[in-house]
């Protein structure tokens, strides 16, 4: 009992002991003593995020270059709009002369270019005069009669019809024009069982649900028909004759009896030499060098006209 006594008596002093320090002045702590001062508070800083590539690499447009006046043009046209004074109407129209100025030296260099170099002249792609016109078509029927002469070997042509369709009256002189030009056979099939009022193909036969099996929902209707008996829509509407050939000869390359190559050398315009080139270059970290191999290959490709060789002489 008298232990525990003693041990109260202990703390009470400690804690009035404590008590008494806490009341003492600064001064009489001691030339030791210090408080701890608290650090203040790291606030986050707040970094501009980083430039993009284009940003970074940006440098301010030149006044009155092109770009500059691609964006600043419609601006002074606007203060000229709503303040049309004399200053901010000349302004305008000076930046505005100034653009057909350089428009116009750009034209007139561009078609001095064309004049000296064959891949940017238009009339060595397609022909555009009418003597070149006239060639290229002598040209084009003599390869597409060859092409159709092999497919008429192959397949024949379904003719829907009906007999109070004009559309269907007017179909019957290209089809004709298709068998004696090129010996295809055409087989006419009448929807409502009448023969056409014009008289077209007198000796037809009757749709017996061909029609409907296939679909046909318009006259005329074109099909082609191979030796295998596969059945395949060839046009639907009024067609000319080229218009028919021409997808003959496009069903033709998807069944394997056109080749590749032969469809290309046949249509009408042949305007892909540069796109054929940048094709095969591929990729490259320098546009300048891509363009110049462009410049360098492209003129290695022309959609018209016989290559140049001095038959072993020379020039």
């Amino acid at each position: 009992m008298r232990a525990v006594h003693v041990i109260i008596f202990s703390i009470a002093v400690l804690c009035l002991s404590a008590v008494g320090h806490a009341r003492e002045p600064l001064h009489e702590r001691g030339w030791f003593y210090y408080e701890p001062i608290p650090e203040p508070e790291q606030k986050p800083k707040h970094e501009p995020p980083p430039k993009t590539p284009a940003e970074a690499d940006s440098e301010p447009v030149a006044p009155l270059s092109s770009a500059w006046l691609r964006e600043n043009l419609p601006k002074y046209l606007d203060r000229a709009v709503d303040n049309p004074t004399l200053e901010n109407v000349r302004r305008y129209r000076y930046l505005e002369r100034l653009a057909m100025d350089r428009s116009s030296a750009y034209s007139d260099t561009s078609a001095r270019l064309t004049m000296l170099d064959p891949v940017l002249d238009e009339q060595s792609v397609s022909p555009l005069t009418a003597l070149a016109k006239a060639t290229r078509t002598r040209e084009l029927a003599a390869e597409r009669g060859a092409v159709l002469g092999r497919i008429k070997a192959e397949a024949g042509v379904w003719f829907f019809f009906r007999s109070d369709c004009p559309y269907c009256h007017a179909q019957v002189a290209a089809l004709k024009a298709l068998q004696s030009t090129h010996g295809f056979s055409v087989l006419p099939i009448s929807i409502d069982h009448q023969p056409l009022r014009n008289g077209g193909y007198p000796n037809f036969v009757k749709d017996t649900g061909q029609a409907v099996r296939l679909g046909v929902q318009v006259t005329p209707s074109l099909y082609l028909v191979n030796r295998d008996g596969r059945v395949l829509p060839l046009a639907s509407g009024l067609q000319t004759m080229d218009q028919i050939e021409y997808r003959i000869i496009e069903l033709g390359a998807e069944l394997g009896w056109v080749t590749r190559e032969e469809l290309e050398k046949l249509a009408p315009l042949q305007n892909t030499i540069l796109d054929d080139v940048a094709n095969e270059i591929g990729n490259n970290a320098d546009p300048d060098s891509m363009i110049d191999e462009l410049i360098a290959r492209g003129g290695l490709r022309l959609g018209q006209g016989t290559p140049v060789t001095n038959g072993g002489t020379d020039p």
